[in-house]
């Protein structure tokens, strides 16, 4: 019988920052702790923000967790190196399934000694029965005569959508906010607007689950360098970003010109380390799309937030370009990492402890306005190359019809020849 548990109602955005906070918090302080060992000792120290790895997702809808769900479903305890994760209807929905499928298939076998036998019948319905097993096997159970639920005990972890709610401004209506905008309606009337962070459900990971088939390699064979150069093309091509490179041993955005400075490829320990530092490069140039503002001040608030709204980026970005994630720890990386750990500590009168949930907002809008940029140039491009292939066969189609007359006529003149001599013959 599948395992049950209510649970009670709560804060839920009050408890994702929390988590935020917890997970993320003691992170940056080892990661500064380490950083500055390794200056001391004249070394450098390199260490993912978080593993990277296949996103988070849900087998049965197919969603993909990003934004915030995936920071809070890769650092949860409950991810063992499985990226799957259920809800509880998802595991019910499959569970009723099974049992209709026991029960059919008895009846399959009643009617298979009854006297209505048909053999036609019989093979349509077995081929029926098992495309419904197969669905359940696709969404991960493995064993049809054994439940699938989840396991007595577990907890699971809260999920979030981002809302957005507009109005004239007010306390009632930006209270809990995590992102303000600014923008105007149809007749050029200021109008703000606030996404919040609201609760979606609750997931359990494959570990939690009975039944479930272990995790199997899809051998999709992927190219990271492919991936990221032709997302780099997109934003050239479709924002008027420019990119130098080997000018400058430093990477740096430059807004006033729209302009990304990078070391020579060369400088770099791998090729994937040079795109790894480019999309955070590039997750910068989005800031004023999306009305991001950063500091003056190195430091200050705003600069820290900018940064590690960048930072948070790259890491998204390359989970979805497939390329390794593993910033570049230079002598300022410390700096940057005690700005953002003063802002959730609480320096003076810094202390904000949504800055995390912030940051990861503000990321998540820059990505999904990435992926966008990156989608509608890939259908120019496609459209491109189809309109190229229409021309190619328009030109290639008249040169095949004077060759097949070129052949026609080379088979045709001998004939002539033969017939003119066959009528002096006869003359």
């Amino acid at each position: 019988m599948a395992y049950k548990k209510e649970y009670e109602k709560k804060d839920h955005e009050e408890e994702a920052i929390k988590k935020i906070n917890e997970r993320y918090a003691p992170m940056l302080r080892d990661y500064i702790k380490n950083i500055e060992e390794a200056e001391a000792k004249n070394e450098k120290f390199e260490k993912p923000w978080l593993t990277i790895g296949s996103p988070a997702m849900n087998p049965v809808t197919g969603t993909v967790y990003g934004g915030i769900n995936m920071f809070l479903l890769d650092s949860s305890k409950n991810n063992r190196g499985d990226n799957r994760w259920f809800t509880f209807n998802n595991l019910k929905m499959i569970e009723d399934k099974r049992v209709g499928i026991l029960n059919d298939k008895e009846k399959l076998e009643e009617y298979k000694t009854s006297n209505k036998y048909n053999q036609q019948t019989y093979k349509e319905m077995f081929a029926k029965l098992d495309e419904r097993i197969t669905e359940l096997e696709d969404f991960g159970l493995n064993d049809i005569n054994k439940p699938m639920h989840v396991k007595k005990d577990s907890k699971g972890e809260a999920v979030y959508k981002a809302i957005q709610a507009f109005g004239s401004g007010g306390k009632s209506a930006s209270e809990g906010a995590d992102v303000e905008m600014e923008g105007t309606d149809e007749k050029g009337a200021s109008v703000k607007s606030w996404w919040k962070h609201q609760y979606a459900g609750t997931v359990f990971n494959a570990c939690q689950v009975e039944n479930i088939s272990p995790l199997q390699d899809r051998g999709v064979i992927h190219n990271p360098i492919q991936s990221a150069e032709e997302h780099v093309q997109a934003m050239v091509a479709k924002t008027g970003l420019r990119i130098e490179e080997g000018n400058s041993d430093k990477a740096y955005f430059k807004p006033s010109e729209n302009l990304i400075v990078m070391p020579a490829k060369s400088s770099f320990k791998d090729i994937t380390s040079y795109y790894d530092t480019l999309l955070h490069e590039i997750a910068h140039s989005t800031g004023e799309a999306l009305g991001r503002i950063k500091g003056k001040v190195f430091g200050d608030d705003l600069y820290a937030r900018e940064e590690l709204t960048a930072e948070l980026t790259s890491v998204m970005m390359s989970r979805e370009l497939g390329v390794p994630h593993n910033p570049m720890c230079d002598k300022n990386h410390a700096l940057y990492l005690k700005s953002w750990l003063g802002a959730i500590d609480g320096t003076g009168d810094r202390k904000n402890e949504k800055f995390l949930m912030q940051s990861m907002s503000q990321a998540t809008r820059s990505v999904a306005y990435q992926m966008g940029i990156n989608m509608e140039h890939k259908a120019e491009q496609s459209l491109e190359k189809s309109k190229q292939q229409e021309v190619v066969q328009v030109v290639e189609k008249p040169k095949a019809v004077e060759k097949v007359a070129e052949v026609k006529a080379t088979v045709e003149q001998p004939k002539k020849i033969q017939k003119k001599n066959e009528i002096e013959c006869t003359m």
